[in-house]
């Protein structure tokens, strides 16, 4: 959270994704709204590695990345994600975030990592043709 105690909200979009790791640890939270059809997650695996508390979507693609790592949300579902939230910025949360993170982004080797990322883009092609 900000100084003045109120959420301070980072979006990072096309040029800016150099400094997305340092965004990423200067975070209190990662938010990660994904729908079931989407492919893998990149964003969730980045803050993960960073040891940020993240709060995903209950969805099989998020699942697989985050495991036990994570807190989720039910998806579509704003009331769940309203609910969820305030124990997500706690010490207690950052605490663990900061070792469950790594570990479970460490599952991941850049090999897999852009195999899954190929697959889902030619899965994406395939659909828009």
């Amino acid at each position: 959270m900000g100084a003045n105690g109120m959420l301070n909200w980072r979006t990072t979009h096309g040029e800016d994704q150099i400094g997305t790791a340092a965004n990423n640890r200067a975070s209190d939270l990662f938010v990660g709204g994904s729908r079931v059809e989407e492919g893998f997650g990149l964003p969730t695996l980045e803050a993960l590695a960073c040891g940020v508390p993240c709060l995903l979507s209950d969805v099989p693609g998020q699942r697989e990345i985050g495991g036990g790592a994570a807190s989720y949300y039910e998806d579509g579902n704003p009331r769940s994600l309203a609910a969820a939230l305030p124990a997500m910025l706690t010490a207690d949360a950052r605490a663990r975030a900061r070792v469950a993170g790594p570990a479970e982004a460490a599952r991941y080797d850049s090999a897999f990592v852009a195999e899954k990322l190929e697959r889902a883009f030619r899965e994406a092609l395939g659909r828009a043709a």
